[in-house]
């Protein structure tokens, strides 16, 4: 007997239906990437939530996927995807005409769509995992094509999927494939005034409820110059990071899809005082300060860490506020954000440690030199010890900032 023969079907089996899940990772990580970009261009708010809606869609798909590979003792490598679909993929990356943008996620999703309902009805009996990933990607997908398909057209050409599983020719997912140019401003509509004076006009938290003026001029900074430019930096670490692993992906893309959804509600609650986006002027100062991050590292501690931080202090004592006044709706709704808020803190907190080696001096020499930076500091509305802990924060952060 050759004990070094190695006939392994099983394996073999298990590669195949690997590889097959891997095109569709392949697919869907491509048009997030050109998804985020295009958050970033376009001027059209509502066009920006359903991109945003999409790319949370895609984190979930992707996070399920990418877990069945794994289960099926998969090699560590990248998705990879016939040269063709690269082709087509690349072709659209170009697009600027939003009619041409949209028409072409409406094209994917249901390409998408078919494809996994084909491989749905052909799956073995003994995969019945895959089955679930599978038809729960249908579903998503085809949820996210309804919301487009209820108010745009789908452009006739079609785009093609039909040598996703051929494994000859095929290109592994790198940093190197083509995306979008991103904007230095990001988009927002021709009638909506920009000015780098500040809209803020109250002088304590009290005359929120007591100035309807103010409280609309502070909804609205939240909803526009905080929420959409939050989603919008996470978007470009996305295109611009493409080196690192999926998960941080997962995680921006969820973020991402959090900060329009509360761009949204923020919106609705800013119209219950007579308000609307676009009543003042912007100033999108949080995605240029995030700009001023020298590296990832920086820029995690710039947005995740600091401005996001700080504003977990902020949103609890706006939710206490509306609450001791009476707008017990709405103050239920600050936090239900600020939940979100601590989560997304939380992303900044692991990626940013990954990034440090654990290494607490190196992380907390970043957080210091972003801070002089952007010339805003952790804690500058005191410190939720137990929040923040919750937020991933080390005892070097506590040791440093939390006063007595």
């Amino acid at each position: 007997m050759n004990s070094g023969l190695r006939v392994d079907p099983v394996l073999s089996s298990l590669e195949r239906r690997a590889n097959e899940l891997g095109a569709y990772l392949y697919v869907l990580l491509r048009l997030l990437e050109l998804e985020c970009a295009w958050l970033i261009q376009v001027t059209n708010l509502s066009v920006k939530a359903k991109f945003a809606g999409d790319i949370g869609a895609y984190a979930t798909v992707i996070q399920r996927l990418q877990r069945r590979r794994w289960e099926l003792v998969s090699d560590e490598h990248l998705p990879s995807a016939h040269h063709e679909v690269e082709l087509s993929i690349a072709s659209i990356a170009s697009r600027s005409d939003i009619s041409d943008i949209v028409s072409s996620v409406l094209n994917v999703q249901r390409c998408l769509v078919d494809a996994l309902r084909a491989d749905l009805s052909s799956l073995e009996f003994y995969d019945e995992p895959s089955r679930g990933v599978i038809g729960d990607a249908i579903n998503i997908l085809h949820e996210r094509w309804t919301i487009w398909a209820a108010e745009h057209q789908q452009d006739s050409e079609q785009f093609s999927l039909e040598s996703l599983h051929s494994r000859n020719g095929t290109v592994r997912y790198s940093d190197q494939l083509a995306t979008p140019r991103l904007p230095r401003m990001p988009g927002r509509p021709a009638s909506f005034r920009f000015s780098d004076d500040p809209i803020l006009r109250h002088k304590g938290e009290l005359d929120l409820v007591t100035d309807d003026d103010c409280m609309r001029r502070f909804l609205h900074f939240i909803a526009l110059d905080i929420e959409v430019c939050a989603a919008e930096v996470c978007a470009q670490n996305v295109v611009e990071h493409r080196q690192m692993p999926i998960d941080f992906r997962i995680d921006m893309a969820r973020q991402i899809s959090d900060e329009m959804r509360h761009f949204e509600l923020i919106a609705g609650i800013l119209e219950y005082f007579e308000g609307y986006v676009g009543q003042y002027p912007y100033s999108a100062t949080v995605f240029f300060r995030s700009a001023l991050g020298r590296s990832l590292e920086e820029r995690l501690a710039i947005q995740q860490i600091i401005q996001e931080g700080n504003a977990i202090e902020s949103n609890i004592q706006i939710a206490t506020l509306l609450q001791k006044v009476g707008y017990d709706t709405f103050a239920a709704a600050f936090e239900f954000i600020n939940a979100d808020e601590v989560n997304h803190v939380s992303f900044g907190n692991k990626w940013l440690q990954e990034l440090c080696g654990t290494n607490s001096s190196v992380y907390m020499g970043i957080i210091r030199a972003a801070s002089e930076r952007v010339g805003a500091f952790p804690g500058s509305r005191g410190i939720a010890e137990k929040v923040r802990r919750h937020a991933g924060f080390p005892d070097e952060f506590f040791l440093e900032y939390l006063k007595e």
